[in-house]
């Protein structure tokens, strides 16, 4: 495996579990099953795009 595709895994798996972990946080304060999907949806969004950014950047050689 390649070391973008390995960094586009890494950044994957990073946003899936912060989408779940976001969503099980809300959920255990009350949030309604739509918002914490919704919310762990754009967190997986929001921490996936910046993973990929952080591996993209840190990967180019000056």
């Amino acid at each position: 495996m390649g070391g973008s595709a390995l960094y586009a895994v890494l950044a994957i798996t990073i946003g899936v579990i912060a989408g779940l972990l976001s969503g099980i946080v809300l959920r255990a304060l009350g949030a309604d099953m739509v918002q914490a999907v919704t919310s762990g949806g754009g967190a997986f969004v929001a921490i996936t795009g910046l993973a990929i950014g952080i591996f993209h950047y840190s990967s180019k050689k000056p």
